[in-house]
């Protein structure tokens, strides 16, 4: 394997410019206080391990507790973010180098802009109290990656138990690395076809398959009998619904909404890789390349391995889980630009032994290298020029929703200004306070619509309890503790209500057909004071 130490100290200008893109793409939002959901939890009762202890996220709090993360620290998270982020840039061009084994300084940065840049990552870190630690689970995840191509080339079990740790470790840190160490797996595996002999192939399957099920029984075991009664991927099968054809109609329509990106977090990126993977392996099936059943399955499994676990599930990925679908598309876009030769430099580093043999190796790849006559540098030129495009696209998006974040949050806070400015009026000292309704998020034309980014990020926290599955009626939502969290994260108390309060409040002020135009906020008669609470209507 090439050596770490000499490919990073030979690349100091690659690495640089993955810190300067990845601090210009999210450095805003690293440091950002804008209010986000469930951020009152944290930040008013620091030092706690939120509910991450009743879902399995044992590798998540760990990580709390050792770098003294369980106190709100949105600054310090901050700068262990970026670094973190930084680090998964490196690690994962090191990868790319070492599954091409050559050095190829073009395909490894546009592996990097692909995976790392993607829209789906502007919901999840959104979250920023657990920004880093997901970060710092992916990257666990690919040196896993890294450590089991050692273990291909070296057969030793070491590596294996290694692995399985690392595993155990990401799975603990965030649930989604599940599905994430199975992209990584297709990907080893697509990138070693033309290295590896039949008997090695099956190998590597059926190693990584094993591998992957110790991992997760570890998992799964160490979550349910220490940390919880259930696990966060055990509570989210949506086969056990009882309408099995809804089930998968919404299956179906969650990956047609991928494959035709038919929301702003799923951009042309997975349609075009799709497009790129099946051009490619009708090339190779009409080429008559050897070992073009491997091809075959190497590119179905790409294509396959981000869907796994919703089809395991039987639930779509949320948009701030989808991780892994931005590694399959940058696997398959490299896949398919190596296979065009753009960006070669005839440079090998190190060493390149696959098996202890870097000369069979050689000789094995250029007697089933097919020499492609279509492959112009017109062609190579191309692809990478809409590799470019992709990654901007993807970038435009992500800071477009951050933008639309903030822009909403500042509007979210003047409102809270003006509510409590009238609270002020009112006897809230011990009395409770009780939200009704919810209000549309105040945006600008710049900005996404919650239609067109139905996330957090597009919705007024005034309205996060009203999302599609949320149980409004419940006392801790009907958006009363929602808002009185965030006016506690801004440094003013009121008292919470009881859920007997909420219900009698909600029975006294219902609202009769015809008498709502002045009932509602900012109206005179939207705020209602008795003698055992303060009553605020925002809408219906």
């Amino acid at each position: 394997m090439i050596n770490p130490k000499n490919y990073f100290k030979n690349h100091g200008i690659q690495a640089l410019f993955l810190l300067v893109f990845i601090v210009s793409i999210y450095g805003s939002t690293a440091f950002s206080n804008a209010f986000y959901v469930d951020a009152e939890a944290v930040i008013n009762h620091p030092g706690g391990v939120y509910n991450w202890n009743e879902i399995g996220r044992f590798g998540l709090i760990g990580l709390k507790y050792l770098i003294g993360g369980n106190w709100y620290n949105p600054y310090f998270e901050g700068v262990m973010f970026l670094l973190t982020y930084w680090i998964l840039a490196c690690v994962s061009v090191y990868l790319v180098t070492v599954l091409l084994r050559k050095d190829n300084v073009l395909l490894s940065t546009l592996f990097a802009g692909l995976a790392l840049f993607f829209p789906t990552y502007a919901d999840q870190f959104m979250f920023r109290f657990q920004a880093f630690e997901i970060a710092f689970a992916m990257v666990v995840v690919m040196i896993a990656g890294l450590l089991f191509i050692r273990l291909l080339d070296t057969r030793k079990k070491g590596y294996a138990v290694a692995i399985v740790l690392l595993e155990v470790l990401s799975f603990g840190i965030y649930q989604s690395m599940v599905n994430l160490m199975i992209v990584i797996f297709a990907i080893v595996y697509l990138f070693s076809i033309s290295y590896y002999e039949k008997k090695d192939r099956v190998y590597l399957i059926v190693s990584s398959i094993i591998l992957f099920v110790i991992g997760f029984v570890i998992y799964e075991v160490i979550a349910k009998l220490f940390f919880s009664s259930g696990t966060y991927l055990s509570d989210s099968i949506g086969w056990t619904s009882g309408d099995l054809k809804a089930t998968i109609m919404n299956l179906l329509a969650y990956y047609k909404h991928c494959l035709l990106s038919q929301d702003v977090f799923y951009p042309y990126t997975f349609t075009v890789s799709v497009l790129a993977a099946v051009g490619m392996l009708i090339f190779i099936l009409a080429t008559g390349r050897a070992r073009k059943g491997s091809y075959a399955l190497g590119i179905f499994a790409m294509l396959a391995s981000p869907f796994l676990l919703s089809v395991l599930t039987g639930s779509p990925t949320a948009y701030r889980a989808q991780c892994m679908l931005p590694f399959a598309c940058a696997a398959i876009i490299v896949f398919v630009l190596n296979e065009l030769g753009a960006g070669e430099d005839g440079k090998t580093p190190g060493n390149t032994n696959a098996k202890a043999n870097v000369e069979a190796n050689k000789a094995n790849l250029n007697a089933n290298k097919v020499n492609v006559k279509v492959g112009t540098k017109i062609i190579k030129c191309a692809a990478v020029c809409v590799s470019v495009v992709l990654i901007a696209v993807q970038c435009s998006v992500v800071l477009r929703l951050f933008y639309t974040q903030d822009t909403i949050r500042k509007n979210d806070e003047i409102t809270a200004i003006e509510i409590m400015n009238r609270l002020n009026g009112c006897d809230t000292d011990g009395k409770p306070v009780v939200f009704a309704g919810h209000l549309e998020p105040k945006g600008n034309g710049s900005c996404y619509t919650k239609d067109q980014a139905q996330s957090f990020l597009a919705y007024s926290l005034y309205g996060f309890a009203y999302v599609d599955g949320v149980p409004v009626e419940d006392a801790e939502y009907c958006n009363t503790h929602r808002i009185l969290g965030y006016f506690e994260s801004l440094g003013f108390v009121y008292t919470y209500p009881t859920q007997e309060v909420v219900n009698k409040a909600l029975a006294e002020n219902a609202v009769v057909d015809g008498e709502a135009k002045n009932l509602y906020w900012p109206s005179d008669g939207s705020i209602v004071e008795t003698d055992e609470y303060v009553f605020v209507r925002l809408s219906e």
